[in-house]
């Protein structure tokens, strides 16, 4: 699936890899002994993951901001040209209740009926970072989840 588009005014730098700019993360698990029951367990239930069947793959991005109405707004705004732009994408945006260090967290979802793809993930990262670069207090994480659908 390619995700090119004259019109949003992004360019797309091929020779970049995900971790180039910043948005994945990779969570590493414990060590020892909580890492083989990680395992045992994994594999215990593996027969009853395997028969559920997953959905399109959605896209997860949250990050820190001291200005909340500048930022859902910027984001609003980021998300309405892509949704316009790219057939089938659906966005939202969350926020998190409550903050003890004056930092808000936001979060952007994004859906697409093909999944959201390499390609299309960077556009999306692309069209961020120049619209919410000034408002962020924090990188935006991005995650990556499918839903399970039994």
């Amino acid at each position: 699936m390619t995700h090119a588009d004259s019109e949003l005014d992004l360019e797309l730098d091929s020779s970049l890899s995900p971790e180039d700019v910043g948005y994945t993360r990779q969570r590493h698990s414990g060590a020892g002994r909580a890492e083989d029951t990680h395992r045992a367990h994994a594999r215990a239930s593996q027969t009853r993951c395997e028969q559920a069947v997953v959905g399109a793959r959605e896209l997860y991005v949250y990050w820190k901001t001291h200005e909340l109405n500048a930022a859902l707004a910027a984001a609003g705004r980021m998300q309405s040209v892509l949704c316009s732009r790219i057939d089938g994408l659906e966005a939202e945006l969350l926020q998190r209740d409550g903050s003890p260090d004056g930092r808000f967290t936001v979060m952007e979802v994004y859906r697409h009926p093909q999944g959201i793809d390499g390609p299309l993930q960077a556009l999306i990262a692309n069209a961020a970072a120049p619209a919410l670069a000034a408002l962020m207090a924090s990188p935006r994480v991005v995650e990556a989840f499918r839903r399970v659908e039994s």
